[in-house]
C-alpha cells in the first residue's frame, strides 16, 4: 500500500491465518490511502484480529472505503451491525460466506442512523436460513437509502420469502433492484411475490432467472405486472423452464405495459410454436419495450427470419444470438445488457 498511493481497488486471499501485527499494519495502510475505494477479502477464515482491525479503520474518519466484499468465511451478526452502519461504505456484498449466531438480535434501527450510507446489499449463496434471514432482513427494512439488494443463490421457503415481502411492503422501502437467481421458488414462494410486486411502486428491476416457473406462477406474474402500482421496467426470466403456453400468458403484458423497458427470456422451451405467438403479437401491437433478449440453445431457421423482419419493422432491439447474460454482475458498473 505504501508503493501503491494511487490504488483504488484491493483485493486479498488467504488461507492461513496471518498475526494480529500484519492486520494492523495493513488495515493502517489501508485507511491512510484516500484513493482507496474497494476492498475485497477472500478466505475460509477472517481471525478475530483481522475483525478487529477491520472495524477500527472502518470507523476511522480518514477512511475513504466505498465498497466491501467479503468471500468464504464466518462472520458473526454483531460483525454485521457493526458493518450495516459504517459510515463511509455504500456498497457491501457477502458471498458463499455463513453467519454465526452469537445471540444478538439485528432490528431495523441498525440501519436509522444518519451516518448509514448503503445504497447496495448482497448475500450471494450464502445458504440463509430462516433465523438468519429474519435478522439480517430486519436491519434492512426501514433504510431509506438502499436501493439495490441480492440474495441469489440461497433456497428461500416460504417463511424466508414471506419476510422479504415485509420488507418490500414496508413504507420506507426505497428498493429499486431485487434479484433472486437460483433461489428455488416454490409456487407457493412466488404467489407472495407477485402480490407484493402490486403493492410496491419504488422497485424497477426484478431478477428471477434460474427459478422454475409453472402455469399458475406465471399467471399470477402476469397479474402484478398489469397493476398500475407495478412499476418494474427490467425484468429477467432467464432458464425458468418457461413455455410457449407461458409466453402466451405473457404477450398480453408485454404489449400492453407502460413501463416495461427490457425483458430477458433467454434459455427457455419457446419451439417455433412460441417464437410464432411472440412475432405475431409484437407485429400488430404498438408498445413501450425498447429490449427483448431471447437467446436460445436452437432456433429454426424459419424462427431466426421471423425474429430479424420483426426487428427490420420496428423500433426496439432484439436479441437472440448468444451474448453476455447479466445473471451476476458488478453492482457498481453500469448494466449495458
Amino acid at each position: 500500500m505504501k508503493h501503491c498511493p494511487g490504488a483504488r481497488k484491493l483485493s486479498i486471499s488467504y488461507t492461513s491465518d496471518l498475526p494480529a501485527s500484519v492486520w494492523k499494519d495493513l488495515f493502517s495502510g489501508v485507511s491512510k490511502n484516500q484513493n482507496l475505494k474497494e476492498l475485497k477479502m477472500s478466505s475460509s477464515k477472517f481471525s478475530d484480529s483481522c475483525m478487529e482491525n477491520l472495524c477500527v479503520i472502518l470507523k476511522d474518519p480518514n477512511c475513504k472505503l466505498e465498497k466491501l466484499t467479503l468471500e468464504g468465511c464466518k462472520v458473526t451478526y454483531w460483525f454485521c451491525q457493526y458493518l450495516f452502519s459504517a459510515p463511509c461504505l455504500k456498497s457491501l456484498h457477502f458471498s458463499y460466506m455463513s453467519f454465526v449466531d452469537d445471540g444478538m438480535k439485528l432490528s431495523s434501527k441498525t440501519l436509522e442512523k444518519m451516518n448509514c450510507q448503503l445504497q447496495t446489499v448482497s448475500f450471494m449463496f450464502c445458504r440463509l436460513t430462516r433465523r438468519c434471514s429474519q435478522n439480517l432482513l430486519s436491519a434492512l427494512s426501514s433504510n431509506e437509502s438502499l436501493k439495490n439488494l441480492d440474495l441469489s443463490g440461497n433456497p428461500f421457503e416460504e417463511g424466508g420469502i414471506q419476510l422479504l415481502c415485509k420488507v418490500l411492503e414496508n413504507q420506507n422501502c426505497k428498493l429499486e433492484t431485487l434479484r433472486l437467481t437460483y433461489c428455488k421458488l416454490s409456487s407457493a414462494c412466488s404467489q407472495y411475490l407477485f402480490a407484493t410486486l402490486m403493492k410496491n411502486e419504488s422497485l424497477k428491476e426484478l431478477c428471477l432467472s434460474h427459478n422454475s416457473f409453472g402455469k399458475h406462477a406465471m399467471k399470477h406474474l402476469c397479474e402484478a405486472l398489469g397493476n398500475q402500482n407495478c412499476k418494474l421496467h427490467t425484468l429477467r426470466l432467464i432458464q425458468c423452464n418457461l413455455t410457449a403456453t407461458g409466453l402466451q400468458d405473457l404477450l398480453p403484458v408485454i404489449c400492453s405495459s407502460e413501463n416495461l423497458k427490457m425483458l430477458d427470456l433467454s434459455s427457455n422451451f419457446f419451439g417455433d410454436e412460441g417464437m410464432k405467438l411472440l412475432c405475431e403479437a409484437l407485429e400488430k401491437q404498438t408498445f413501450k419495450l425498447q429490449t427483448l433478449n431471447l437467446w436460445q440453445d436452437y432456433l429454426s431457421e424459419e424462427s431466426e427470419r421471423a425474429l430479424t423482419s420483426l426487428q427490420s419493422r420496428k423500433s426496439f432491439h432484439i436479441t437472440w444470438e448468444e451474448y453476455h447474460k447479466a445473471e451476476f454482475f458488478d453492482w457498481d458498473a453500469e448494466d449495458t445488457v
